[in-house]
C-alpha cells in the first residue's frame, strides 16, 4: 500500500462499559465526546466481544482468535494456583503473533497504555515480547488514580505520540476505569449537582436492574460522574489529535471488553450502575449483555460520518485480519478473524463463519446466568451447556432482548448449531502441530535477491513459528523480516546467507520442523562452477585447490549437509578464482 492509505490506529478499550453514551440512548450521562465521535464516525450495532470477562477478549483483539483456543476462558490472576485449578495457562504465549507484530512488520511503531491483563505475575512476558515498542500499564495504586486513571493513560498515550515523529503509529489505550474500584471525586460529582436518575428512563431489563439497586440515586450518581471523567479524558485524546493534525489519518475503534457489572457480586466497590440498554446479562453473562458492545470507528474522510451499521456482525476476533488488511500485511494463518475493512468503510456484509463464546464461570443473578457455550450464525444465537435441562435459541435480530426460547420450535435450527457448537468444542482439545504447506526444499538465488518463504500450521492452542538457519535461530534485522511468523523474508542476500533453513513450529503440546530448504545464492557474473554437485566440485577442487578440497572434508565432518557443503565449496571456488 502506499504510504498515504496507511492510517494510524488506535484501539481505544473502556473497562467494564456498558451502553453508557448519550449519543446511544443513555438517558441520564453526560459524554459529550463520546457523543462527538458518534457524530464524526460510523457505530457498529452487532459488534461482540469474545468474551463476557477481561483476559479472554483482550487475548481475541491481539491475536484473531477466539481465547479458548488458548485454554482462557475466564480472567488470568496472578495467583498461578487459581490459573490451574481452572485449567489455564498464566500469560498469553508471546511466541504467538499478535497485532502489534503484524503492525511493527509493516513499519508501524507500536504502544499500549492502560490495562493489560494478557500477562500477569512473576516471570510473566512482558508487552515488548507481544511487538510492542513502548508501553506503560502501572501507576501507584492510590485514591488519585483509580478516579483519573483514564487521564494518566491517555497522558502516557500521548508522550508515546509525541515520540513518533512521522512514523505511523498503532496504539493499544485500554482504561483501568470503568473497573472497580470505581472512584468519583466531589469535583466530578458536581457535574451532576441538582440531578435525579428516573429508572423508568431506562427500557426493557435495564430498567427492572436498575429498580432494584439498593441506593439508585447515589449509585448512578457516583458512577455517572466516573464515566463522565472518561468521556473528558477521551476529549483530551481527540483534542491532541486535531492540534497535531493527526486526526483526518487516524482510525480509531472504541469499544468496551465486556459488559457492566452487577452491583449483587462481592465487589462491594462498584455501584454496578452501567447500563445494558435494553439487553439481558451483564458482565460474566453470555446473554447480549455480557457481550454484545458499543463500538464507535471513526477515520474522518474515510468512515462514512454518523452512520450506522445495523446488519454486519463484527468481532473482537476480526481486529488483527482487519488491521492487516489496513496495513498491506499478511494476518497469521487459520485465525478466526475475518477482515472487516471494508465494512468499516461503510459496506455492510454477512460473516462467512460463526461466532463461538466459551465462558467457565458464574454469572451474578439468576435471570443472567446464560449457559456456558454460545454460537450465532446469521440471526439465530444458541446457548448451551453439559446437563442443561433445556438449550436456549434466540432470533436476536427479531429478539435481541432473548425472551422468547426458540429451541423446541427451531428445532432443525437449533440441532444445525448444536452441531458447529460441538465441532469448535472439540477443536479445544490440545493437539501438536501440524505443518499444511511449506517451502521446496532447494532455492536457488542470486547475490542482492529476496526470498519469501511460508510455512502454514493447525494446532491446539495456536502456534508459534521461529526460523533457524544452520541450528541458529534467526532474528529480524535490515535482511530479515519475519524470524518469528510463519512468513519469512530475506533480502539483499550474500554469499554468506547460504545454507539450510527450517521454521519450528510449536505449542505446549510439542513442536515440528517444517522440511528443510537449501538455499544457494549465486556470485555475478555467473562462475563456471555454479550448479554443479558436489562430486564435480570435490573432484574440481582435489586437483585445482586442495586446500578448498581438504576444508570441505572437514566441513563434512564437523556436520554440514550434502548441500550446505556444496554452498559452501562451490561460493569458495567462485570466490578465489576471481568471479
Amino acid at each position: 500500500m502506499i504510504e498515504e492509505e496507511r492510517p494510524n490506529i488506535i484501539l481505544l478499550l473502556v473497562d467494564d462499559m456498558g451502553w453508557d453514551i448519550a449519543a446511544l440512548g443513555h438517558p441520564h450521562l453526560k459524554t459529550p465526546n463520546l457523543d462527538r465521535l458518534v457524530a464524526e464516525g460510523r457505530v457498529f450495532e452487532h459488534y461482540y466481544v469474545a468474551s463476557p470477562v477481561c483476559s479472554p477478549t483482550r487475548v481475541s483483539f491481539m491475536t484473531g482468535e477466539l481465547p479458548s483456543r488458548f485454554g482462557i476462558h475466564d480472567y488470568l490472576s496472578n495467583a498461578r494456583r487459581a490459573n490451574a485449578r481452572r485449567n489455564m495457562p498464566n500469560f498469553l504465549d508471546p511466541d504467538v503473533m499478535t497485532v502489534a507484530d503484524v503492525a511493527r512488520r509493516a513499519g508501524y511503531r507500536t504502544g499500549h497504555f492502560g490495562k493489560q491483563h494478557i500477562s500477569r505475575g512473576t516471570g510473566s512476558p512482558t508487552l515488548d515480547q507481544y511487538g510492542l515498542d513502548e508501553f506503560r500499564t502501572a501507576w501507584p495504586l492510590n485514591y488519585n488514580y483509580w478516579y483519573s486513571s483514564a487521564h494518566k493513560h491517555v497522558d502516557a498515550a500521548i508522550g508515546f505520540l509525541d515520540g513518533v515523529g512521522e512514523q505511523p503509529f498503532y496504539l493499544n489505550l485500554w482504561f483501568f476505569q470503568m473497573h472497580t474500584p470505581v472512584v468519583a471525586s466531589e469535583a466530578q460529582k458536581l457535574v451532576y449537582e441538582g440531578e435525579t436518575f428516573p429508572v423508568e428512563d431506562f427500557d426493557s431489563y435495564m430498567e427492572d436492574y436498575a429498580a432494584a439497586l439498593p441506593d439508585p440515586h447515589a449509585q448512578f450518581l457516583l458512577y455517572n460522574a466516573a464515566m463522565t471523567s472518561v468521556d473528558a479524558a477521551v476529549g483530551k485524546l481527540l483534542d491532541y489529535l486535531d492540534q497535531t493534525g493527526l486526526a483526518d489519518n487516524t482510525l480509531l475503534l472504541l469499544t468496551s471488553d465486556n459488559g457492566p457489572e452487577d452491583y449483587r457480586g462481592d465487589i462491594s466497590a462498584s455501584p454496578g450502575a452501567g447500563s445494558t440498554g435494553r439487553f439481558r446479562g451483564r458482565k460474566r453473562s453470555l446473554y447480549e449483555g455480557g457481550i454484545r458492545m458499543p463500538c464507535i470507528v471513526r477515520w474522518p474522510g474515510v468512515i462514512p460520518a454518523g452512520t450506522v451499521d445495523q446488519s454486519s456482525v463484527m468481532s473482537s476476533v476480526d481486529w488483527l485480519p482487519t488491521v492487516a488488511s489496513l496495513v498491506g500485511e499478511e494476518a497469521p494463518p487459520f485465525v478466526d478473524g475475518e477482515d472487516k475493512l471494508e465494512v468499516l468503510k461503510g459496506t455492510p456484509a454477512e460473516r462467512s463463519s460463526p461466532l463461538f463464546w466459551d465462558f467457565r464461570s458464574k454469572t451474578t443473578g439468576a435471570l443472567y446466568d446464560a449457559p456456558r457455550f454460545a454460537v450465532r450464525d446469521g440471526h439465530w444465537k444458541y446457548l448451551w451447556e453439559e446437563g442443561l435441562a433445556e438449550p436456549e435459541l434466540y432470533n436476536v435480530l427479531t429478539d435481541p432482548e432473548e425472551r422468547n426460547n426458540l429451541a423446541t420450535v427451531e428445532v432443525d435450527v437449533a440441532g444445525l448449531l448444536k452441531e458447529k457448537l460441538d465441532t469448535f468444542r472439540a477443536a479445544l482439545v490440545t493437539r501438536i502441530p501440524e505443518i499444511i504447506s511449506q517451502p521446496p526444499g532447494e532455492e536457488v538465488v542470486g547475490q542482492e535477491g529476496t526470498v519469501v518463504w511460508r510455512v502454514e500450521a493447525t494446532a491446539t492452542p495456536p502456534p508459534g513459528y521461529q526460523w533457524y538457519r544452520d541450528g541458529v535461530p534467526l532474528v529480524d534485522g535490515p535482511k530479515v523480516e519475519g524470524a518469528s511468523t510463519h512468513l519469512l523474508e530475506l533480502r539483499d542476500l550474500e554469499l554468506g546467507d547460504s545454507g539450510q533453513y527450517v521454521c519450528r513450529v510449536k505449542n505446549k503440546a510439542g513442536s515440528v520442523e517444517s522440511s528443510a530448504v537449501e538455499l544457494a545464492v549465486h556470485v555475478t557474473p555467473p562462475c563456471p562452477h555454479l550448479d554443479k554437485n558436489l562430486r564435480d566440485l570435490l573432484n574440481y577442487a582435489q586437483i585445482n585447490h586442495p586446500a578448498l578440497y581438504r576444508q570441505a572434508f572437514k566441513l563434512r565432518r564437523t556436520g554440514f549437509t550434502q548441500g550446505a557443503t556444496r554452498n559452501w565449496l562451490e561460493n569458495a571456488i567462485c570466490t578465489t578464482e576471481g568471479f
